[in-house]
């Protein structure tokens, strides 16, 4: 949103005032259509002109933070599955525990291991999934005709590779606060 409808003392031109008022215009109008919602995200909600978020507008604000130590080991449990297959016996055996289908994996508990190291904390679902990325062209450099699946060692090396991507994850916390109290 903050690209779409940036403050209008910021547009530097004709075409993007007017995009903002094109939008204002639908956004008061929408209340007549029914059952129309409409929402934005930003990372930026102090770069949005302020007459998109009056009243009547989008006038309601939810500020979501980085994720948890449980919520990271339920996001990469997540990416896991998905980027390997929700079938694949090797996921199933992480997710459930199961040691003997697991060892390929690294273990059972690797999934939750990696997401709770302190070197993840301040990681984005998208960091997450940039770690697992990461992990997978560890274990592609070191596949060598040998077992294909993600070892404890090419997640370790994806830990030392990926790094949060919100480097002062506070100031949005500030910022939420700030707006929330404006409200």
């Amino acid at each position: 949103m903050d690209s779409l409808v940036p403050k209008r003392e910021n547009t530097s031109t004709e075409a993007g005032a007017r995009v903002v008022n094109a939008l204002l215009a639908e956004l008061d109008g929408a209340g007549d259509r029914g059952e129309v919602y409409v929402i934005g995200t930003s990372n930026r909600p102090d770069m949005i002109d302020p007459a998109v978020l009056r009243p009547g507008r989008l006038d309601k604000l939810l500020f979501v933070d980085m994720p948890t130590e449980d919520e990271r080991v339920d996001i990469l449990r997540t990416i896991y599955r998905n980027g390997i297959g929700g079938s694949d016996k090797a996921a199933d055996a992480v997710m459930e525990g199961t040691e003997q289908e697991a060892t390929a994996a690294g273990g059972p508990d690797v999934i939750e291991t990696v997401a709770r190291d302190p070197r993840c904390k301040g990681f984005s679902g998208a960091d997450l999934y940039g770690l697992y990325k990461n992990a997978l062209d560890a274990c592609v450099l070191r596949y060598e005709g040998g077992d294909p699946s993600l070892s404890r060692a090419d997640w370790e090396a994806a830990l030392e590779q990926t790094k949060p991507s919100v480097p002062n994850p506070e100031s949005y916390r500030k910022l939420a606060a700030k707006l929330h109290h404006q409200r």
